[in-house]
Formats: C-alpha cells, sequence, structure tokens
C-alpha cells in the first residue's frame, strides 16, 4: 500500500477544523476518541472484504476457475498474504471458514491493532488520556447527547485540555491573555 500520510494529515485538519481544536492535535488522539479507524485500516478492510468475498462466493463462475489454474502470481495476492501474516490470521484458515466469520475475525483483530497503535500514539497533554479518560469501545456520549454544538464543543474542547487560557486561567481577572494550546504553546 503507498504512502497515505497527505491523505492522513488532510483527515486530522478536517477533524480538528470540524471539532474546533488546535491543529498541533495529534490524528491518533482525535481518532481514540471518535473511534475513526485510520485510512489505511479503512482501506485494508476493504481489500481483505473484496479478496475474501471473491474466494468465497466466486469458485462456481466459468471465469474465476480459469484464474484458479493461471500460473500468473500476482503481487497483490502476496500483499494480502503477507499483511494478514503480519496482523496474526493464516490466510489459508481465513478462506476455510465462513465468509461473514472471516471477514469479522480480520475486521475486529485490524481494529485491535489499530486501537493499540493510537493508543501508544494518543497520548500527551492534550489528550482525554492525559486525565485518565480511558477510551472505550464506542464514540463518547457527549457527541450525540448534547443537542446544542456550543456544549459539544466546550466538551471537546475540556476533554482534549485546549480551552483558551483566558478561560483556564483567567477567567475572573481583568487581564487578557492570548489563547495557547497547552502542548507547544502555539495560539
Amino acid at each position: 500500500m503507498s504512502n497515505l500520510t497527505p491523505l492522513e494529515t488532510l483527515q486530522n485538519q478536517f477533524l480538528c477544523r470540524l471539532l474546533k481544536l488546535p491543529p498541533c492535535m495529534s490524528n491518533a488522539s482525535i481518532r481514540l476518541e471518535l473511534q475513526i479507524p485510520s485510512l489505511v485500516t479503512t482501506i485494508w478492510k476493504q481489500v481483505f472484504n473484496y479478496w475474501l468475498a471473491a474466494w468465497h462466493r466466486l469458485p462456481d463462475h466459468y471465469l474465476f476457475q480459469g484464474l484458479w489454474r493461471d500460473e500468473y502470481t500476482n503481487p497483490w495476492s502476496s500483499k494480502i498474504h503477507a499483511k494478514l501474516l503480519s496482523i496474526g490470521i493464516s490466510p489459508s484458515d481465513s478462506l476455510k471458514i465462513d465468509l461473514a466469520i472471516a471477514k469479522r475475525l480480520i475486521g475486529q483483530r485490524m481494529d485491535d491493532i489499530e486501537f493499540q497503535i493510537n493508543h501508544s500514539l494518543g497520548g500527551g497533554v492534550c489528550s482525554p488520556q492525559y486525565f485518565g479518560i480511558v477510551p472505550s469501545g464506542r464514540i463518547p456520549s457527549y457527541l450525540s447527547s448534547l443537542y446544542s454544538i456550543s456544549h459539544r464543543l466546550t466538551f471537546t474542547s475540556a476533554r482534549f485540555n485546549v480551552f483558551p487560557s483566558n478561560v483556564r486561567r483567567h477567567r475572573f481577572s481583568k487581564g487578557s491573555v492570548s489563547p495557547l494550546c497547552e502542548c507547544d504553546k502555539k495560539s
């Protein structure tokens, strides 16, 4: 799979603007909070679903039977096999079990690996983990239960520790301090 860093950066910028978070916020911490998989994980899940569906459903068709007998080794097949082995799943065993079970098994394994990666990368001062908020397996309830956009954004700012400094430190003082992000003191 080619390098998807520019798309991940674009996703991070979009999510930061959507949640009104500073641009220095890590993509992993945002994905943990919103329970959004990375683009690489999403693409690999689609590749595996297509590959499994092709192997499980198409052996009865004449074209696919011809492909079975073809001597050409497809480079994608070796990449898929290598990726399955890297996540700890045997390609031959995934073809022997039921299609729905295989999709669920591979999807769950990829979600677990994604969670572990995001959990290790998503820490820091501007992260809900910094306050001991452990991500559950689902989207936080404040994103769906609070109907006011300003309340949702305030809750998000509090969980990510990115309140403007005026609100956080100098709420009742007469002076005005420019809002700074805690993680790298950028406005």
